[in-house]
């Protein structure tokens, strides 16, 4: 009888990630021929259908290949981890840390965990993508990435998840404003104002949902995807914004200035916190990875 090989498992996850034959040979530069060929073997091998082939070469597992899809991860994985102990001595840790992280969090993030790294462990190179919270819950749950860094609401349900730092929401005005020398704020005082928010879903909900929650309409304009627009728009006093995170900066882009405030108001709990698969265990770079940005915010 053969034996189930590393690759074939290796080759029937990408397919699975990618959704079809000729997407995950693109992914992993190897022939359509060889990928479908090692399926085909797993699948006599396991005595098994693992793949429905569907309208225009799509690929989609059966029950059975559902069932193999966990436990090859994790042999995938543990092939990983194996080799890594196997170069890696008591010192020196080695490898790619993958993450996937939201963009409103990657500025305060990412800099200065590749610094650390760069320091501390030069033999890790850091890969980072920047998604949106739904993309960063399926490259997790694909095995795509190793650490997935986004806000507590956006949480989905079935991912372990360690706190990086607690939110303290801020509204953010212009050095002008009337009320920019206070120590906290209540919404009802600027909520006739123009709320000028970060334009990236799901934030712009979250914000609006937790405004009405208080009773309050917001009234948005000029929603941008670029940060630092928001922050100018915001020094020129045309209206307010709502941040998770505050920069240490108070001076804009172009030279302007802008005040950070705590709201006063019960606002939802959140936090950044960091993602894991499901399934598998993390290895010594994303525990490495998350103790230091959690040790940041002490």
């Amino acid at each position: 009888m053969s034996e189930v090989t590393i690759r074939q498992l290796d080759y029937f996850l990408a397919v699975v990630d990618h959704g079809s034959i000729s997407a995950a040979s693109r992914h992993i530069h190897i022939s359509q021929a060889a990928v479908s060929m090692a399926i085909q073997q797993l699948e006599r091998t396991l005595n098994a259908s693992l793949l429905i082939r569907g309208p225009s070469q799509r690929a989609a597992p059966t029950p059975a290949g559902e069932a193999l899809i966990p436990h090859a991860r994790n042999v995938v994985h543990a092939l990983r981890d194996a080799r890594d102990a196997v170069l890696n001595d008591l010192s020196e840790m080695r490898g790619t840390l993958r993450i996937a992280i939201a963009p409103t969090i990657s500025p305060y993030a990412i800099p200065p965990l590749i610094h650390h790294f760069q320091q501390e462990h030069p033999q890790v190179t850091i890969h980072v993508e920047e998604f949106q919270p739904f993309e960063i819950h399926d490259a997790v749950r694909k095995d795509k990435v190793d650490l997935g860094i986004i806000y507590h609401l956006s949480l989905q349900e079935g991912f372990p998840f360690k706190v990086i730092t607690e939110v303290q929401q801020h509204v953010a005005l212009s050095a002008q404003h009337p009320l920019s020398e206070r120590q906290s704020i209540h919404l009802a005082e600027i909520i006739d104002e123009p709320l000028i928010p970060i334009r990236m879903p799901p934030s712009i909900e979250r914000i609006t949902d937790a405004i009405k929650a208080l009773g309050l309409q917001p009234h948005i304009q000029w929603p941008s995807q670029n940060y630092e627009t928001v922050r100018s728009m915001v020094a020129y006093g045309l209206g307010w914004s709502y941040l998770n995170l505050v920069p240490e900066t108070k001076v804009t882009y172009d030279g302007g200035e802008i005040r950070y405030i705590p709201i006063a108001d019960p606002m939802p709990y959140n936090a950044v916190i960091g993602i894991t698969h499901p399934e598998l265990k993390p290895d010594a770079r994303v525990t490495a990875a998350l103790e230091y940005l959690s040790l940041q915010d002490r």
